[in-house]
């Protein structure tokens, strides 16, 4: 009697095949991928966290709002995830100040968790995001939003997507794109971020956010104590002169990557 051979369909001989390749596929992307140091990731916050209610390892997490663009033509494309936690939290008493450290050390697209150290470049409330996607003219407010003239947070004026962006000097910086801009990031002297690298002039995705744009804006009695470039890198300190600290769902944030 001829020895027993197990029966395997071509159908299932095929399926199994498509899933080594994508298994494959998937830990090539993950291998390969190159996210430099000076990328700027344009965030939304997904979930309010306070120094009040929130305790160490408290999930933090945030949406990137406009394509990032990487060399050799890759991309983190919006909607992927920048995820971390609460560090510590200071709660205020009677009035007093209060404080609370954060990080942002995952970022998760296409079914991949990259880890990323990342520091704070900028932060604005919900209702300056909301601003700088209004029409500057009230003239315009028949004319399709991404066309419209915009007013960037820091000042950039946006002439629409495909158009030029200019900073205050009326200097061209980048120009609109679907969902935001691409400019060439600058310090200014004695900004928080002075600090940084022009990063190799390269064009950045900056969202709502002017190419100057660093530190906080439009956030009454809201400091800055670290913005997590230092020891412990990665680990942003925010703090607030008196009544608790809290980072409201729809902030938005420019991160940079540190490694």
């Amino acid at each position: 009697m001829p020895p027993l051979v197990p029966f395997r369909s071509p159908f299932a001989a095929f399926a199994l095949s498509l899933l080594l390749f994508a298994s494959f596929a998937a830990a090539h992307v993950q291998e390969s991928l190159q996210i430099p140091v000076g990328t700027i990731l344009p965030v939304s916050i997904k979930h309010t966290f306070s120094s009040n209610d929130s305790s160490k390892n408290h999930p933090v997490e945030a949406r990137i709002m406009q394509d990032v663009p990487l060399p050799g033509g890759d991309k983190i494309p919006a909607g992927a995830t920048v995820s971390g936690v609460v560090v510590s939290t200071t709660p205020s008493s009677n009035g007093s100040g209060s404080k609370i450290t954060f990080r942002f050390d995952k970022l998760e697209f296409h079914h991949q968790t990259i880890p990323v150290v990342t520091s704070l470049r900028a932060m604005a409330p919900m209702v300056d995001v909301q601003a700088a996607q209004f029409p500057d003219s009230p003239g315009q407010s028949g004319t399709p939003s991404a066309w419209a003239n915009t007013t960037q947070i820091g000042g950039d004026i946006r002439y629409g997507t495909g158009g030029d962006v200019k900073n205050l000097k009326k200097h061209t910086v980048g120009k609109g794109v679907p969902n935001g801009v691409l400019v060439r990031v600058s310090n200014p002297p004695g900004s928080l971020c002075q600090g940084d690298s022009e990063d190799d002039n390269r064009l950045q995705a900056l969202w709502v956010f002017s190419a100057s744009s660093c530190g906080i804006y439009d956030s009454k009695g809201l400091t800055v104590i670290s913005m997590g470039r230092t020891e412990p890198r990665g680990e942003i300190t925010l703090a607030k002169n008196k009544d608790d600290l809290k980072i409201d769902n729809s902030t938005g944030m420019l991160l940079r990557v540190l490694r």
